[in-house]
């Protein structure tokens, strides 16, 4: 089994960048989007030893998060091959059941006219194709005194525009300082959102806490997590509400699926980032079926757009790159 790294660039933001692995007539595919460039995934991919020790691997080189990323590829890659091989759908060859999985609508990447209005306009267009919630980095690329400011008339503009039925999450990326979220937060609490995203680090509890009391909301993070032990510290404190574990950066479907488990016997709510391809949404999709629970994110705006749930495919993950894919290495 030799693997083969193809490329999508879409724009200049996002570029999906998926393994394809083959044996005895099966073929199977997974993603390592978002981490690096294509030319250090193909280096990475060629030193990886194969997809039973690929964690192993990863996590011994540091566990840095390029490396974490193509050895996820790989497994979710040999998995879904697998699945075909046993002519299960991916969620079954988990162990759980098929089921449509409900999903939000990211805006973030899809915005190009980053001003309150083209943000309004890009959610309403969510909500008219039949997300109940979405989803914006309002702070991205601002700078300046007043940024946070700035930022809070993004988010305005959309809870405006979506009315107060539809859920409204904000990313902060760890953009904004303590103390300009806390001094925006009591306009962040009277719009009466979902969840507050990434305001800091997971492992800084007192910040998220500060944060959380000042807002009264739910907070996020944890998407680049590659265990519980990352995360279990600011859920057992309260600090964070809803984990966000990555097909991609946790070790492919299954380790997700175990990761979220254990998740949510710790007592958080879950939500799968996933601000990539259609690769990683399908297996994304899988592990939630199987899970029977949790939410999804879907890229919004980027390329073609689907509704507001996501149903799983039939058989595998059901995907295949198509002719514009460039193959990159093997």
């Amino acid at each position: 089994m030799t693997p083969v790294l193809h490329r999508l660039r879409l724009n200049q933001r996002s570029e999906w960048l998926i393994i394809e692995v083959a044996e005895d007539g099966f073929t199977g595919y997974g993603e390592c989007s978002d981490a690096c460039d294509a030319g250090t995934a193909a280096a990475l991919l060629r030193r990886v030893p194969g997809p039973d020790e690929a964690w192993q691997w990863a996590m011994a080189a540091g566990g840095d998060l390029a490396s974490r990323t193509v050895a996820s590829g790989l497994i979710a890659a040999w998995e879904d091959l697998t699945a075909r091989r046993a002519g299960l759908p991916l969620a079954r060859w988990l162990g759980g059941t098929e089921a449509d999985v409900p999903a939000y609508a990211n805006i973030n990447r899809g915005t190009t006219e980053r001003t309150p209005d083209g943000f309004a306009v890009k959610a309403k267009a969510a909500v008219a194709a039949g997300y109940t919630a979405v989803k914006l980095a309002p702070f991205d690329g601002l700078d300046g005194r007043h940024r946070a400011e700035e930022g809070l008339a993004r988010v305005e503009a959309v809870r405006t525009a979506v009315g107060p039925d539809t859920g409204v999450m904000v990313d902060v990326h760890q953009v904004l300082r303590r103390d300009e979220l806390l001094r925006i937060a009591p306009k962040l609490r009277a719009l009466e959102l979902a969840w507050l995203e990434d305001v800091a680090p997971i492992d800084a509890i007192d910040d998220l806490l500060a944060i959380k009391r000042a807002a009264e909301c739910s907070l996020a993070g944890g998407e680049l997590i590659a265990d519980l032990a990352e995360a279990r510290p600011a859920v057992v404190a309260g600090a964070l509400d809803v984990v966000l574990p990555d097909v991609k950066h946790a070790g492919g479907a299954r380790r997700t699926l175990e990761l979220t488990r254990r998740l949510y016997d710790l007592g958080a709510a879950v939500s799968l980032h996933n601000p990539t391809g259609p690769v990683a949404t399908a297996t994304s999709t899988h592990v939630l079926s199987a899970l029977g629970a949790g939410t999804l994110e879907v890229m919004f705006g980027e390329s073609g757009d689907r509704r507001g749930s996501v149903v799983s495919e039939p058989c595998g993950i059901g995907l295949a790159p198509s002719a514009v894919w460039e193959r990159v290495g093997s």
